[in-house]
């Protein structure tokens, strides 16, 4: 995604000269901790008109790309300047309920090439994927069981029974010889990078504990917020509208605001900001962001952001099926994205323009609510599922302990408990979370 794209021209450094531009990118890529940061400067200034070609300056994280001359800052370019940066991708399919089929480590008498549903929770850097696999037990009944390491190999796509590819992504900068100021960065070369202007919407949490017994939860927040918290409804807080500045302020959810604002620097400049949250987003022209030639300034943006629901429960040991005095967080993580748009309508006067969240248009946003005191909720695990949707997890722990010797009637739920929960063969990594509903739970499994 990219964070923020600046374009200046010869408008606002007038000091260059006539036909001159400054491309800023800075991209956040997969795996790595930092965006990358390119730089462009392209100059066509009265001394490059006379000998033909411009003079270009590529920088990327300060590191110059081109010229590669000794002690030169700065060429005429000769013929098209290009440049590729590759990467691993990101799985789309992250995150996609049952999106993939699941080979797991399994006890004795399970099949090693038996495939069950499965949904990737979170891609990790050596190439492993953490995943949530439904596995039926001994009779009939389906339990979720968190893998904290499963290898690409022993994952496929559900729907196609083909073996997950990680994809391979690429930005591709093209500096055309004949016209540079046309300079465009695209990913796999196919598809412009200013498609991807995204800001991370920071992560928010709602706490819950379970008792030992698992018949009561107690949650930090009260039913309005929680319900707010669980629905993702984007609502509307308020807007600020001048002549050269409009300011949006929305709610994505009970604790976190964003402000989109949009300003013009003077009533003669073509040239238009976006900021989120007092930060540059996009600074350029209509043309330089791709927008239809002779068109109005449009751009797309999203909010990307992580919201989690963290449990914290006894574990259980799974070999006696009983819970212990230990307890652990389990949380449960959804991922959402906001999709955004803001139009000028009209450049001389901006309190024309628009904002829309999903399609749906700021005005018709529902309204941010009133804050009221309201007590914490506390309710039964069973109300938390039925009426908000909540599953309350197992957090299972192995022990190395000999597990007892079953007792009448035990011995076959024992060993179905252990065919659903023999954890993963990683160093490090030997704990499980299960998510079962409580009428498995009341049936013991």
């Amino acid at each position: 995604m990219v964070t923020e794209f600046l374009c200046h021209d010869s408008n606002m450094m007038q000091a260059l000269g006539a036909h001159n531009k400054v491309f800023t990118w800075k991209v956040v890529v997969s795996g790595r901790s930092q965006p990358i940061e390119i730089q462009l400067h392209v100059e066509r200034g009265l001394v490059a008109s006379v000998l033909g070609g411009a003079e270009v300056t590529l920088l990327a994280d300060s590191q110059r790309l081109f010229p590669l001359t000794l002690g030169a800052e700065k060429e005429r370019l000769t013929e098209d300047l290009t440049h590729h940066w590759g990467f691993r991708g990101t799985l789309k399919g992250l995150n996609m309920p049952d999106f993939a089929e699941v080979r797991p480590p399994l006890a004795p008498g399970h099949s090693m090439d038996q495939w069950y549903p499965a949904t990737l929770t979170r891609q990790r850097e050596d190439g492993h994927f953490e995943v949530m696999v439904r596995i039926p037990d001994a009779k009939g009944r389906v339990q979720s069981v968190c893998y904290p390491a499963v290898p690409a190999k022993d994952i496929r796509e559900r729907s196609s029974g083909r073996p997950l590819l990680l994809p391979h992504r690429s930005l591709d900068l093209r500096v055309p010889k004949r016209d540079p100021l046309a300079a465009t960065l695209s990913v796999d070369g196919l598809e412009l990078i200013t498609h991807y202007f995204a800001r991370h919407s920071p992560q928010s949490a709602v706490q819950m504990r379970v008792d030992k017994g698992r018949s009561t939860v107690e949650v930090g927040v009260g039913h309005s917020i929680l319900s707010h918290f669980l629905s993702r409804e984007v609502r509307r807080v308020h807007i600020q509208k001048g002549h050269n500045k409009v300011a949006w302020t929305i709610q994505v959810n009970p604790f976190i605001e964003h402000m989109v604002e949009l300003e013009r620097h003077s009533n003669w400049s073509r040239i238009f900001t976006l900021s989120i949250d007092g930060r540059r987003l996009v600074e350029s022209s209509a043309a330089d962001i791709d927008c239809a030639e002779g068109g109005t300034w449009h751009c797309d943006f999203r909010f990307l952001g992580e919201s989690s629901l963290d449990f914290e429960v006894f574990e259980t040991d799974r070999r006696v099926l009983e819970e212990l005095d230990s307890t652990s967080v389990v949380s449960q993580l959804t991922r959402f994205t906001c999709d955004c748009a803001v139009t000028i309508e009209d450049e001389r006067d901006l309190s024309s323009a628009s904002f829309s969240i999903d399609g749906v248009d700021f005005g018709q946003l529902a309204a941010k609510a009133q804050a009221h005191p309201e007590p914490k909720l506390i309710t039964s695990v069973e109300v938390m599922q039925q009426q908000y949707g909540v599953i309350v997890p197992f957090k299972v722990k192995e022990t190395n302990a000999p597990p007892p010797a079953p007792t009448s009637g035990f011995a076959s739920l024992s060993s179905a408990w252990r065919c659903c929960s023999k954890p993963v063969s990683v160093s490090e990594e030997n704990e499980q979370i299960i998510v079962s509903s409580p009428a498995a739970k009341n049936a013991g499994a």
